[in-house]
């Protein structure tokens, strides 16, 4: 039996007072489904907790949403609660992840010459990002 944090996905960017989110990846093997705690600390203080409910096995995603209100280097470690039973140390229910909060976002000038696919991809993953503020002339 084991409960165990497979990968935190955050961005590397974060604007102050804007949430952040982070995309936690569980991996369960347990007898039956449980209610458990995610949650992300910095500076020994909690940013953001959710209480989700897993799955016998397989894998699952949680979303927290964070928001800094400082800005500089954090590193923040995501952590699930470990349950009794785990045959498995508790070290795997924990990851850290550094985020650089901003007081504003990052700022993106994209200049082509023409229309293009590649433009156009780029426009596309670079407008989604909610860090960015994106200025473009084709």
């Amino acid at each position: 039996m084991d409960l165990a944090i497979l990968d935190v996905v955050a961005p590397p960017f974060a604007v102050k007072g804007s949430p952040a989110t982070f995309r936690v990846h569980l991996k369960t093997v347990l007898p039956a489904p449980v209610d458990v705690r995610i949650e992300a600390r910095c500076n020994g203080q909690t940013a953001a907790t959710e209480n989700i409910r897993v799955g016998e096995k397989g894998e699952q995603v949680c979303v927290l949403s964070v928001v800094p209100g400082e800005t500089g280097r954090f590193r923040y470690t995501v952590q699930v609660t470990a349950l009794e039973q785990e045959r498995l140390p508790p070290r795997n229910n924990a990851q850290d992840v550094v985020v650089n909060v901003r007081d504003e976002k990052v700022r993106v000038l994209l200049l082509d010459w023409k229309p293009r696919w590649e433009t156009r991809f780029a426009l596309n993953i670079l407008q989604r990002l909610n860090y960015i503020d994106l200025n473009s002339i084709i």
